[in-house]
């Protein structure tokens, strides 16, 4: 049909129209010949330049090779994905914009976006994702599940071998999986040396050991933890089989040393200060409470369990279980965020900060 007033034209059944790069397939087309805009309805493919877009309803201009997608859209360019209710892309300047339950999804690195608003360019690499912002990782056998307000993705050297990229995720940052959970303000993740920086009150959890300090430093290895760093007032707390007694380890700063995801070494530097209980290997009872002063203390794990403790000069007591005074059992400023942890992959969306005073 064709209105010579207007000058609009629409086709139907099995409609194909080609305009510069861009190819559209469609079982109805509805085109202004004065705007150059082609509305298409029901479902639809439009291709150019290697990105496909699968829509139900969208607006393409071919003068300006802008699209708006609605109707629950996809973007595909190569292997990454865009869906969303709502998407604008622009193919000159390959920028993307979606609202309203967005998914962007990199089935090489094997990793998914998910938010209310997505902003990303292809050409710079540059992303920005707000309003329940949710990263999913499951590169590994378990997935990691990572909430922040909002997210920002930085690439450099796009064009290049040496490409590498940094993701800062702000503020109420919560994050799960099922071996290790870890809450903190803000973070940032540099993948040159794949290293994760966590700020402002940070926590990570795994069994039933929590680590915290003023910054963490954690280093992955083949997408798995190899090692972190706890920066100034650095703790570590484990709750012991009989869940009332807690190992405990502070000092200025710390390294945790980790082989397969598990930890296999602590090593503490400056004002180091330790709670331990040795444990008789019969019955598994507690034989005392061990509590150390140094400047330096290395222990040895072996799965999950201490093997070895080795320390520079120490001042030490060795105190039976009968005869431990009670402002032993807890090093100063220790206490069991518990009531923060994430306890599943739901959780991660409410935030609860540490209580007044601790």
């Amino acid at each position: 049909e064709y209105n010579t007033a207007t000058r609009k034209a629409s086709f139907f059944y099995s409609v194909q129209m080609r305009s510069g790069e861009n190819l559209i397939n469609t079982d109805s087309l509805h085109y202004d010949t004065r705007t150059r805009i082609a509305h298409v309805t029901g479902p639809s493919t439009i291709t150019s330049k290697g990105t496909v877009i699968n829509t139900t309803d969208a607006y393409t201009n071919s003068k300006t090779n802008m699209s708006q997608l609605y109707g629950r859209s996809t973007i595909i360019d190569g292997k990454k994905t865009i869906t969303g209710d709502s998407l604008f892309h622009n193919d000159k300047s390959k920028e993307n914009e979606g609202f309203g339950n967005v998914i962007y999804v990199d089935s090489v690195n094997k990793n998914e976006l998910h938010c209310d608003h997505l902003f990303y360019n292809e050409t710079t690499g540059y992303g920005f994702a707000t309003k329940r912002a949710l990263m999913v990782d499951y590169s590994q056998k378990d997935t990691l599940y990572m909430h922040a307000d909002s997210v920002k993705l930085y690439t450099f050297n796009i064009a290049t071998d040496s490409v590498y990229r940094k993701v800062h995720a702000y503020n109420h940052v919560r994050a799960y999986r099922n071996d290790v959970q870890a809450v903190c303000d803000s973070l940032v993740f540099n993948s040159q040396d794949s290293c994760m920086t966590m700020y402002r009150d940070p926590i990570a959890w795994s069994g039933d050991r929590q680590l915290l300090g003023e910054e963490i430093q954690v280093f992955m290895k083949d997408s798995t933890i190899d090692r972190a760093h706890i920066i100034n007032q650095a703790l570590t707390a484990e709750l012991m089989p009989d869940k009332e007694h807690y190992q405990q380890l502070s000092s200025k700063e710390m390294f945790a040393y980790f082989t397969k995801g598990q930890i296999t070494q602590t090593e503490a530097i400056g004002n180091v200060r330790s709670i331990y209980y040795p444990v008789d290997d019969k019955d598994s009872t507690l034989m005392g409470l061990v509590y150390i002063e140094t400047d330096t203390m290395k222990m040895f794990m072996r799965d999950r369990q201490l093997q070895k403790i080795w320390t520079s000069k120490t001042d030490g007591t060795w105190y039976p279980m009968t005869q431990i005074p009670p402002e032993r059992y807890k090093l100063d400023g220790f206490t069991w965020f518990d009531y923060i942890r994430p306890i599943n992959k739901d959780d991660i969306y409410e935030w609860r900060g540490k209580k007044d005073g601790t």
